[in-house]
């Protein structure tokens, strides 16, 4: 992937994983796993089943939680310490090759864009 190409898939998958992380982490895995997507070489780990499984298994926890009324409010806050920074991993993972300087300011946006998704969820 170019460049331009890693931040238009990092700016992608933050918005989605400020909504559902765990459905972002799957369909990224299964995007690369079926050759849908070529995903930066440090984001292979994502396409292992083990991953895809427990990512799957952990959106299905989520669109449970999110039918409990209590549960839901309770999870989203609990949510809101996990897909920015989880948002912010997957950014630096993509730019591998990058200087250290572009890999935070790439975490730093990400994070930031994945925080606004999730607030406005």
């Amino acid at each position: 992937m170019t460049l331009l190409q890693t931040l238009g898939f990092t700016l992608g998958t933050s918005f989605a994983a400020g909504l559902n992380i765990y459905a972002t982490v799957a369909a990224a895995g299964l995007f690369q796993r079926f050759g849908v997507v070529d995903l930066p070489p440090s984001l292979h780990v994502l396409a292992s089943p083990i991953i895809i499984g427990i990512a799957l298994a952990m959106f299905v926890v989520e669109f449970i939680a999110d039918k409990i009324p209590l549960v839901d409010t309770a999870w989203d806050a609990f949510h809101t310490f996990v897909r920015p920074p989880a948002a912010a991993l997957m950014a630096w993972s993509a730019f591998g090759s990058v200087p250290d300087t572009w890999k935070i300011g790439a975490a730093l946006l990400a994070g930031s864009v994945a925080l606004t998704s999730h607030g406005a969820k």
